[in-house]
C-alpha cells in the first residue's frame, strides 16, 4: 500500500512567517497622531494571517489565500493575488 506523503512545510508567502498581516494596507504617517502611529508600528492593527492560520507555515504545494479588507472593513479572500489584482482593478473601473 502506497502511502501518500504530504508536501514539505514553507514559510508562509503571505506573511513571512509572522503568522500576522496588517490589516490596514499603505497607510499614510499624516492620518495619524503620535500615539495612534505607534500603535501601528507596534503591529496594533495586525490580525492573523488567513493563509497560514496564524501558524507562519504552510505546505508547500497549498494555494495562496489572499486577505484584503474593503472600504468598509470587511475582510474578502481571494484565491491568489492575480485574484485580488483583478477584483481590486474592477472595482477601480466601477464595474463590481
Amino acid at each position: 500500500m502506497h502511502k501518500h506523503q504530504q508536501a514539505p512545510w514553507i514559510i508562509c508567502p503571505l506573511c513571512a512567517g509572522d503568522g500576522k498581516v496588517d490589516q490596514l494596507g499603505q497607510v499614510n504617517r499624516d492620518d495619524f497622531d503620535d500615539e495612534e502611529w505607534q500603535d501601528y508600528l507596534d503591529g496594533g492593527h495586525n490580525v492573523p494571517c488567513a493563509n497560514c492560520a496564524g501558524t507562519g507555515k504552510v505546505r508547500e504545494d497549498a494555494p495562496i489565500n489572499v486577505i484584503r479588507f474593503g472600504s468598509n472593513g470587511q475582510q474578502v479572500q481571494y484565491a491568489g493575488e492575480d485574484d485580488a489584482s483583478e477584483h481590486f482593478l474592477r472595482m477601480a473601473e466601477g464595474w463590481a
